[in-house]
């Protein structure tokens, strides 16, 4: 982890010098719509209901500007960037699911909290690492409209579909957490582009449509564009 900034899922996200939410700070997320990435840090502060700037940055091209690339070298969304009362920028937050967790820990209001129970980590790892990878794996190797059945994903879909039959409404259990967070953006494009079948996945595509219907998550949605996977 380079000094200075905030990327482990490892550690606590949560730093006295950072503090709880106030309105004196300023919060600004550093994003790109078309990326699932972003969306997860999008659609979590759009949940806590706190005042933030979106800033777009071009990802391709080489038109990366030099301010984002001293806030992140590797030059990948989403940031987040947090101003003290002072309109200081504190440590710049990297990473999506680290940056959801910032915000469920430290930017929740008295209106809207977002859940992040014990659980999330593992959970987190395992939609990156094994989901995300099958999931990208699919996009780019199958025809659009496909069935996901008979492949690497349809099993680790399952493992959602469980979760949701034995708990439920979200995967956590009764509240909407930071796991729902992490797997929408790759929900729906999956639902999207491949066939997920009512028979195989009753629970899962129920949970889909519950959390299309969340104000925050269709709030931080881009309608009508285009958006890639990885």
């Amino acid at each position: 982890m380079r000094p200075g900034f905030i990327s482990s899922l490892s550690m606590r996200v949560d730093s006295p010098e950072l503090g709880r939410y106030s309105k004196k700070k300023r919060i600004e997320l550093v994003s790109a719509k078309p990326c699932p990435y972003a969306q997860r840090a999008w659609i979590a502060l759009e949940e806590v209901g706190v005042e933030y700037t979106l800033r777009e940055v071009e990802l391709y091209g080489g038109r990366k500007p030099d301010w984002f690339l001293k806030v992140n070298p590797k030059g990948q969304v989403p940031v987040l960037l947090v101003y003290d009362e002072g309109d200081n920028q504190l440590q710049p937050i990297i990473g999506s699911n680290v940056i959801c967790r910032y915000i469920a820990d430290n930017l929740r209001t008295e209106a809207s909290e977002l859940a992040n129970p014990e659980e999330a980590k593992d959970w987190h790892e395992w939609i990156d690492d094994d989901l995300g990878y099958h999931g990208k794996e699919l996009v780019t190797k199958s025809r659009r409209g496909g069935s996901v059945l008979g492949g690497q994903l349809a099993t680790r879909l399952l493992k959602v579909e469980e979760a949701l039959r034995n708990g439920g409404p979200f995967v956590c259990g009764s509240e909407f957490s930071t796991v729902d967070v992490s797997l929408y953006p790759f929900l729906s494009r999956l639902e999207e582009t491949f066939s997920l079948e009512e028979a195989h996945f009753p629970h899962l595509l129920t949970y889909i449509r519950l959390l299309k219907s969340r104000r925050s998550i269709q709030r931080a949605s881009t309608q009508g564009g285009w958006w890639w996977w990885w």
